[in-house]
């Protein structure tokens, strides 16, 4: 009704300016309403296509990667003899330790169907996990084969209505054991929902503008006072929608950490804007981008939402900003009919080291402070051409160095005489203080620069201050051990030895010494092929409140982080020992983290401590 009352108000409105007949006005709204419903709908059912085939590959990795996990245990505890027996509550608490999404969860059951580990639920969650059970041993549920047929789907709903899926399979080899993952839809598809509304009020708008570009060319009063009132409804859309701009970018400037300190201001030419600036912290490396969409309006704020949901993606697994800039890029140039372009700049900063690495992709130089511009090759922006290769740039960032990124709306903001504020009044003003300072004083000098002249253009600033952070240690130990799988019962017994001495509990040591082990045996395989020999130092050290390992190497380059050498179509015998270990640190450890500094491989390995 709500939808009703807005298209007869707007056929009144557009039949009275324009002098057109009712049925006239009303058929080109309808047409025009249809035609962008059905735009969002289109969209919106083929991106949740997407999403569910993304899901179900999700879930077929996520089964391939806790039988692994299962498979090691199974295989330790047949190699060691005091663990031949597993407790279950263990292996459930190990198997549901991460998930896809945080209602999601895990469980194994026998060849026969009977549950032999899974996750503490509470009893209302374990009979709708026992119901999930038994309709998986029901011949005569619907079930169905995944794309790829290496899983069986089954969809589900739980005691308050809310839908999902189950993706189950068997084990490959003995036992013949059943893995389980069941995924909500609330999780899965809570992005796009907000997105499909997100994109209706940017479109609605849209429509609402046209409207209002008719109404200006009516020079009789009463059309002139009726379009005052639509000028007035079409700015509370307007402010909704950028409202909901404004929710894109990262709404906390706290990342919870002491090492870096961020803050951002982005203050649109008109009620949307086409800039933006995003950042997050993964793997202990602070990503971030500034960029600045061509034109304004709606049309740039669309773009504008793209590419920030471009950069969550492309990031969200890639540490070298030159692909991140890549994928995006080729993203960005399909259907580009507009011919739009963004200039970006997109750089990740290696929290313990410092190491900054970037592309620049025709944006404006970002200012280290007290340095002067940092050098960027410009390259082309994002949206022209998609088989452009981007280059990649690296430096170091000194202890309290502080990174100021801007969009143009800086340096060409302009006073009623038409001067320009400019890059040398920028370094000017700018301060070795807090990030929030430094981006509010420089808003201070742009506005006393202008005075009564009107923003012309979208202004955003980022700033960046990194402080490496030193805290007293309360332990530190090292061990230097060869390339040879016989050395880990050494580093087990240093590992076990360190927990000891800091009083780890005893079921979070176990899985620390599991996640190490499997770490150094990725670097025995692949740091050093073939018949290469060489050393692994693997450090120690603990503040009292985090676990660190740092296992370094000067084997060839291997970054474990993002490289899998295992066939996963193997079964976990058939499977040398390390190709998916790294899957399981990451299952166990709070954070992974690598760089490649002088020539050797440095892997770090950080736990949060629970005492016993």
């Amino acid at each position: 009704m709500a939808v009703w009352r807005f298209f007869s108000n707007f056929v009144r409105m557009i039949s009275e300016t324009m002098k057109l007949k009712a049925n006239t006005s009303l058929m080109i709204i309808i047409a025009a309403g249809i035609l962008l419903q059905g735009i969002v709908a289109v969209q919106y059912y083929y991106t949740r296509s997407l999403l569910a085939d993304e899901l179900e590959k999700r879930a077929e990795s996520e089964i391939t990667m806790k039988a692994i996990i299962v498979k090691n245990i199974l295989n330790m505890a047949e190699r060691t003899a005091s663990d031949q027996d597993i407790d279950k509550k263990w292996l459930g608490d190990t198997l549901n330790y991460r998930h896809i999404y945080p209602s999601s969860y895990n469980f194994i059951l026998s060849e026969t169907g009977e549950l032999i580990a899974g996750p503490r639920h509470n009893e209302k969650k374990q009979r709708e996990m026992q119901h999930i059970i038994d309709m998986i041993n029901d011949s005569t549920v619907v079930k169905t084969k995944s794309n790829s047929g290496h899983t069986t789907i089954m969809p589900v709903k739980d005691s308050d209505g809310d839908e999902g899926i189950v993706f189950f399979a068997f084990f490959k080899g003995k036992p013949r054991w059943q893995i389980a993952v069941v995924c909500y839809d609330k999780e899965v598809y809570s992005k796009l929902k907000q997105m499909r509304l997100g994109t209706g009020l940017l479109l609605l708008a849209g429509l609402l503008v046209l409207g209002l570009i008719i109404t200006r060319f009516v020079k009789n009063d009463r059309k002139l006072q009726k379009a005052n009132m639509e000028q007035e409804r079409i700015g509370s859309e307007l402010r909704i929608a950028t409202n909901i701009q404004k929710e894109l970018l990262p709404r906390s400037f706290s990342l919870g950490r002491d090492d870096i300190d961020v803050y951002g201001s982005l203050t649109p030419a008109r009620e949307v804007g086409g800039d933006l600036y995003d950042f997050f912290v993964r793997d202990e490396k602070l990503f971030f981008c500034i960029g600045d969409v061509s034109g304004k309006g709606v049309p740039s704020a669309i773009v504008m939402a793209v590419i920030h949901a471009l950069f969550r993606m492309a990031s969200a697994h890639e540490n070298n900003p030159a692909r991140i800039m890549q994928t995006i890029n080729e993203t960005a140039c399909e259907h580009n009919d507009s011919n739009m372009f963004v200039t970006l700049f997109i750089g990740a900063i290696d929290l313990p080291t410092g190491h900054l690495r970037y592309c620049n992709a025709g944006h404006d130089k970002p200012i280290v402070v007290g340095s002067g511009a940092l050098e960027a090759k410009a390259n082309l922006p994002v949206g022209l051409f998609a088989d452009y290769k981007y280059v990649m740039e690296e430096t170091m960032l000194g202890d309290h160095a502080t990174l100021f990124l801007y969009t143009d709306g800086l340096t060409e903001a302009k006073n009623v005489k038409r001067e320009m504020f400019g890059l040398d009044r920028v370094i000017a003003a700018l301060e070795p203080v807090r990030s929030h300072d430094l981006v509010e004083q420089m808003k201070q000098e742009v506005e006393a620069f202008c005075s009564d002249a009107k923003q012309s253009d979208d202004l955003t600033m980022l700033a960046i201050r990194y402080e490496k952070v030193t805290r007293e240690k309360v332990l530190e130990e090292s061990i230097l051990l060869q390339n040879d799988v016989r050395q880990i019962k050494a580093l087990n017994a240093f590992t076990m030895q360190v927990m000891e001495r800091l009083g780890i509990d005893a079921k979070i040591a176990k899985q620390i010494k599991l996640a190490v082990e499997e770490a150094v045996v990725n670097v025995i395989d692949y740091a050093y092929p073939s018949e290469m020999t060489g050393n692994i130092d693997v450090q120690a050290t603990s503040d009292g409140q985090c676990l660190k390992f740092v296992i370094t190497d000067n084997g060839v380059a291997f970054d474990p982080t993002k490289e899998v050498k295992a066939d996963t179509t193997l079964s976990a015998e058939d499977r040398p020992i390390g190709g998916l270990g790294i899957l399981l640190v990451r299952e166990l450890m709070n954070s992974i983290n690598y760089e490649r500094t002088n020539g050797r491989n440095v892997l770090t390995l950080t736990k949060k401590i629970v005492k016993s």
